[in-house]
Order: C-alpha cells, then structure tokens, then sequence
C-alpha cells in the first residue's frame, strides 16, 4: 500500500506513526491484547526490523527523494537512559527496536515522541540528547503541543513548548529540527503558543535539511533581478530544471534574514523594505541548494 501510494502520487515523505505490535490494553480492566502469532519478542522485532528496513529500501527505489520518517515511542527502553521510567516497554511489548532503526540508517529522520515536560522522571532534554547520540540521521523530536491545557497535563504552559524548540535547536549538532503534535493546537493558538513561537522563535521561514546520503547534486544558479518599489522590493529569477523551491534572503544591513521560500513553480516575490543585498537560490527534491545568485555587496 505504501509502495503504491508513493507511486501514483507526489508525495514528499512517508511518515510511520508508533504502531507495530499492539500496544497493552490496560483501560477498564481489560487484559493485555493476546496477539494471535505466538512468537516471542525477540522474533517479532526480526519481522519489524525486516518491514522497516524493506519498506525503506523500496521507497527510496521508486522514488528516492520521498523522505522517510518514523516516530516511535519516545522511551527505547525503560532505564534508558539511566534514570528514565516508563510505563511501556516499546522493545518488547510493541516489537519496536528504534534505536537500531536509527543506527542503521533505515529512515531519513527519527522523530521519538518526547511528548514529557523538560523536568522530570521522563526529561525531555534528558531523552533528546540520548537519541542524538544513537545515529547519523536527524533525530527531531515529537512534541506534545496539543497537551497544553489538556486533561492529560493541565498545567502545561505554552512556555513549556517554546523551551522544548529551543533546547531542540541548541543541542542538534547538524540536525536542528522538531515535530509539533499536532496542527490542531497551533491553529487554535493554545495557551498562545502560536503567538510566542511566532515572535520568539519563527521570525524566519526555513528550508528541510537535505539528505547527502541520498544526493548531494545541487540544481544550477539562478540568474537574479531585483525592482526597489518603495516599501517593497520585487525579486524575480530564471527558472532551474529540478528545482522545487527557491530560497530567497535579504541583507538589510549587517543582518542576513530568510525572506521568502517560493514554490518551484513561481518566479518572484516581493519582500519588505530595501535589502543592501538580494540571495536566491535553488533547491531541489532532495533538499540540496545551488550556489546563490547574489544582487548588492555580500
């Protein structure tokens, strides 16, 4: 199915949730799911082990820019790292091995549910820079958004969130980068959350890191033109054959700002002010960007 899908349409990624074996059922007394296969622990993370690095193999023949990501349960094991408690044992209940996932390179990017505040028996800094250290791949962690002000933690401020971008930005190495869960709290602008990223942390758009495992090849440079309107300058630039977007920077000042990332099919945008100097440049299905056309002093 998933093969199929990557097929017909064009998608960007292939995202796997945290679902394998069936997690155990503990809710109104109910006894733990007994799974009809009989096999051990042991033998059920072979035949994850074997999907997963199938499925990742099999995307990446048909379509080898499709990223694929999976988002675990935020905890490999209980204890690990030292300290940490769970009450599920992914590795053995759920059959998941994600760590070995990760060190193997069978997905683009990790992204282990941290869904826990930073402070406490379940530290989110705590887990993030475990995870970090387990593999070459972009580990960006899952980040529980949608529990502010929620029966499941109250108390939650939008503050909690806010750290969590940050402390994911400062300890990335190469590989800065987080996953909200979920949209729905964003858009309804929870606790303000919305609004504090927005004015602390989003100033800037921002490209997906690429993927020099899978190619390094970066599309041509641009030509570039710009048109000072006042409050507002034009850019326009010459298309690139493969590029999918165009990241356009502005230096106003000393200061260089993302002003704008366009759509592969567009030519021009107009960004704010006059910019000492005009950047833009290509960027393919693999993430990788050409040289900059540069318009102005650098």
């Amino acid at each position: 199915v998933i093969l199929d899908v990557v097929r017909r349409y064009d998608v960007d990624g292939v995202h796997i949730d945290d679902y394998f074996y069936p997690y155990p059922d503990v809710r109104n007394g109910r006894p733990t799911p007994n799974f009809p296969d009989g096999k051990s622990p042991s033998e059920r993370r072979k035949y994850v082990d074997s999907f997963v690095r199938s499925m990742y193999s099999r995307v990446k023949d048909v379509k080898p820019w499709v990223r694929v990501g999976i988002s675990p349960f935020g905890i490999w094991k209980p204890g690990v790292p030292r300290g940490t408690t769970a009450t599920i044992n992914a590795y053995e209940h759920l059959a998941a091995d994600s760590r070995k996932w990760l060190s193997s390179g069978w997905c683009d990017y990790l992204s282990p549910q941290l869904y826990w505040r930073i402070e406490g028996p379940q530290s989110y800094s705590l887990l993030l820079n475990w995870w970090r250290e387990q593999g070459k791949r972009p580990v960006w962690p899952g980040i529980a958004t949608s529990r502010i002000k929620s029966s499941k933690d109250p108390g939650r401020p939008a503050s909690e969130i806010v750290n969590q971008v940050q402390l994911s930005r400062t300890t990335g190495r190469n590989f800065v980068g987080h996953v909200h869960w979920s949209m729905k709290a964003l858009m309804q602008n929870r606790g303000g959350v919305s609004s504090s990223l927005g004015k602390r942390i989003y100033t800037e758009h921002a490209l997906v890191p690429p993927m020099p495992w899978s190619s390094t090849k970066a599309p041509r440079t641009p030509s570039v033109r710009a048109q000072n309107g006042g409050s507002r300058t034009t850019v326009g630039w010459s298309r690139v054959n493969g590029a999918t977007k165009y990241a356009v920077q502005a230096r106003y000042g000393q200061r260089w700002v993302m002003a704008a990332v366009a759509n592969g099919g567009q030519t021009g945008v107009m960004v704010g002010g006059t910019p000492d100097a005009i950047a833009v440049s290509a960027v393919n299905r693999f993430g990788n960007s050409s040289a900059p056309a540069v318009l102005g002093r650098r």
